[in-house]
Order: C-alpha cells, then sequence, then structure tokens
C-alpha cells in the first residue's frame, strides 16, 4: 500500500490522499480521500480500508471460473514521511521522539535547525509495545493498522522517503 497526498493547484478542490496498491509494479487505486485538508481522524480515514482488507486476509476472493478463493496479505505500507506518520498516529519524523524504528531520544539542533538521533545502541520498536502505547511522547493518536490482520507497524511501514529525508534538507542547505 502507497499513502500519500497530492495538493491540487486550485484551492476549492482541496487535497487528495491516495490509497492505492502496486500489484506487478502496475498501480492500482484502492482508495481517494478528498477533502480541503488532510483527514483530521485516522478513524474516519483507515477504518474502512482496514476492515475491507481483514475481510480478504481472512475470507479471501473468488475469482475466475471455475471460482478460486485468493488469500491477501498486505507486505508493506510505503509512505512518505508525513503520511507515515499520520497514518501510525505518531510524532513526525523530525519531532524529539519521531523515529520510527528505534526508541532513541533526538535533540534539535538550533543552527542547522535539523534533528538528529544520536547514538547507535537504541533498543528497537515492537510492534507488541506500539500497540500497547508503551513509547509515551511517540504515539498522538490510536490507529486503526493495529486491527490489521498479520502485520507489524514496526517492520511493515517502510521507511523509504528520499524526498522528505534527503532532498528537501539538502536542498534548504544550499539555498
Amino acid at each position: 500500500m502507497d499513502c500519500h497526498y497530492i495538493e491540487v493547484g486550485v484551492k476549492h478542490y482541496g487535497q487528495f490522499y491516495a490509497i492505492y496498491t502496486m500489484p506487478n509494479i502496475k498501480p492500482m487505486n484502492v482508495a481517494i480521500y478528498c477533502r480541503e485538508k488532510k483527514p483530521e481522524s485516522l478513524q474516519v480515514y483507515l477504518n474502512p480500508l482496514v476492515e475491507e482488507l481483514n475481510v480478504l486476509i481472512q475470507q479471501g476472493v473468488s475469482l475466475g471460473s471455475p471460482p478460486t478463493t485468493v488469500f491477501i496479505n498486505v507486505r508493506a505500507f510505503v509512505c512518505d514521511s508525513p503520511a507515515r506518520s499520520f497514518i501510525k498516529g505518531v510524532t513526525s519524523h523530525v519531532a524529539k521522539h519521531g523515529c520510527l524504528k528505534f526508541t532513541v531520544v533526538g535533540y534539535h539542533h538550533p543552527i542547522s535547525r535539523t534533528t538528529c538521533f544520536p547514538g547507535t545502541n537504541a533498543r528497537l520498536r515492537t510492534d507488541a509495545e506500539f500497540c500497547n502505547y508503551a513509547y509515551g511522547e511517540h504515539h498522538k493518536e490510536p490507529t486503526p493498522l493495529m486491527r490489521l490482520k498479520n502485520f507489524d507497524l514496526i517492520k511493515d511501514v517502510i521507511i523509504a522517503d528520499e524526498l522528505h529525508l534527503m532532498h528537501l534538507g539538502v536542498q534548504r542547505k544550499m539555498l
């Protein structure tokens, strides 16, 4: 699954928050949420998706003739950094408790205006601890993804956002 938003140039159209899959690398829309601003509630945005996915995971879908039941499994969510924080219901990737994989506490450098997560020995976050809200200030609100069957919120939400994690920061420094 890939979640990100597209801001339409004309203000009255608002912002689109698309959820789509990439079976065989060709994207297929699963859902599009369109409002003037980003969804205020994770529940409104993700509940229908999680409910439908759980049915497909547990019961499968009948395809073809003669019908064959095909079961699905969600391998990963691939999102840009703001969308990833939003769907997990956690603080921003630049927040003090924003590291998605480790329990490290970051610090904001006032001169470079960057957030650093020091050290190499931080404890890994786990799905069980995440679902039990063990990470205090890391959590902002509950996410419906906690109810998604066979899904690990730490390992299966991929950190692969070159734009927000590298390019925007480097570009700002160059300007």
